[in-house]
């Protein structure tokens, strides 16, 4: 398996955490600068911040993709 129940669980956590605070930003209609300088993922960047994907392009995929479901 690539990977277990604990594992799954703190991608969840982290996936709901993160998208709870750009949501919440971007109903206080913050920029995505504003939001990407908030830092939002900084408590998991140790774990889930070092792949293909850096910190500030994901803030900026889930951002744009509320973005969309807010218009």
């Amino acid at each position: 398996p690539l990977a277990n129940r604990a594992d799954l669980q703190a991608y969840r956590t982290m996936l709901a955490t993160t998208s709870a605070r750009i949501r919440n930003q971007l109903r206080a209609k913050k920029t995505l600068q504003e939001v990407q300088a908030s830092k939002p993922t900084a408590e998991f960047d140790a774990v889930w911040g070092k792949g293909f994907l850096n910190p500030d392009r994901f803030v900026e995929m889930l951002y744009k993709n509320m973005e969309k479901r807010t218009q």
